[in-house]
């Protein structure tokens, strides 16, 4: 399946890309009057398997279904921004003593180079400071008089860790090439997410992605992705676990799924999609404890995006089960664009939003 529309052709844009694990999803945004211009969208589903193989014959195919999509889209630029998904890049954050402050590069090295799941070397990364803090640490001996107990802080910068494997990277570089399109800046799914669906909302936020195959969780503080992880669970196993408890094939179970998205009324969550969530939901717990536990804070509410997102009861059942509240994203939130495509792109909202947050990326680094 493919969808394309063209409009506004007269302002600088930028396009931005995102290859999914089952579809490439385009976004040409423009800029008029400092306001985002819908300029172009589209996007085509593409088999699984020509989508993860490494190998030169599915570059080529991918490089050429992407120029294909631009063509269809009637796309205005060449200036493009992708998105590596969450699955195959690694974040942390590091904590760096203050008196490393001056050498913070050979310090963040030493230590990502403990977790990193290949070698430093066939790895390209990147380090953000993104705040700071003090740990608190008091030494006290057997049978030592309190009052005389003295405690002392170590100050510390909290450091944002983010690194992608090499021949990641250069695998997307060939296939932008084969497109004809020239890759302006790689960052991360989290990264373009947090854009597209917060802007400068500073609410500590987590965003749950759940695709067609896997479930991207990201923490996003001070706009930036502190936190992720990534599950091989997505809406497939959602429709295959409707398909088997209805006695249905999965494009009945698909379009059921599809049916009970569109309804207008009706906020409970059914049954046989709250099981088929529970490893989704498990995870989005671990999560919460996890960033507590290393930044002593509480997340502040949830974003939804994704072909699931929609779900009826799924925003309430979140709700009740994290105590915070939860909202499906809206890419289009001060975007301009014609009025007559409105119930299309809040239709495809949920799905466009990595697109979109890219496609913005060059024009909100000029801005800060």
């Amino acid at each position: 399946m493919s969808l394309f529309q063209g409009l506004f052709h007269k302002e600088a844009a930028f396009l931005g890309v995102e290859i999914g694990t089952a579809s490439i999803k385009i976004a040409e945004l423009g800029l008029k009057d400092k306001n985002y211009v819908l300029r172009t969208f589209g996007y085509v589903d593409v088999a699984s398997d020509v989508i993860h193989d490494k190998d030169e014959q599915s570059q080529q195919k991918l490089g050429e279904v992407l120029k294909q999509l631009g063509v269809k889209a009637g796309i205005t630029t060449n200036q493009a921004v992708a998105a590596l998904p969450t699955f195959a890049v690694f974040t942390t954050v590091v904590n760096v003593p203050k008196s490393n402050s001056n050498d913070i590069g050979t310090y963040v090295q030493r230590e990502a180079q403990k977790y990193l799941p290949q070698p430093l070397a066939e790895m390209i990364l990147e380090w953000q400071i993104v705040g700071s803090g003090n740990e608190s640490k008091t030494a006290v001996a057997a049978g030592t008089d309190e009052s005389k107990i003295s405690s002392s802080a170590k100050e510390y910068l909290r450091v944002l860790v983010t690194a992608a494997p090499r021949e990641l990277v250069k695998r997307y570089q060939n296939i932008f090439q084969i497109a004809g399109l020239q890759l302006k800046a790689i960052e991360t799914e989290a990264s373009a997410l947090g854009r597209a669906l917060l802007r400068r909302d500073r609410e500590l936020t987590m965003i749950i992605d759940i695709g067609s195959m896997t479930t991207d969780m990201a923490v996003i503080e001070n706009g930036l992705p502190v936190l992720n992880r990534s599950i091989d669970i997505g809406g497939w196993n959602i429709t295959k676990s409707i398909a088997v408890a209805m006695g249905i094939d999965t494009a009945e179970a698909e379009q059921f799924k599809t049916d009970l998205a569109m309804q207008k009324s009706g906020r409970q969550l059914p049954t046989v999609v709250e099981e088929s969530l529970t490893q989704i939901l498990n995870t989005v717990k671990y999560v919460f404890e996890m960033y507590r536990g290393q930044a002593g804070r509480q997340i502040e509410k949830i974003v939804l995006v994704g072909g699931s997102a929609s779900l009826p009861g799924l925003s309430d059942y979140l709700m009740n089960m994290f105590n915070v509240p939860v909202y499906v994203g809206n890419p289009w939130h001060d975007i301009k664009y014609d009025p007559a495509l409105q119930p299309l792109l809040e239709n495809i909202g949920t799905r466009m939003a990595v697109a979109v947050g890219l496609a913005m990326r060059e024009q909100a680094t000029k801005s800060t």
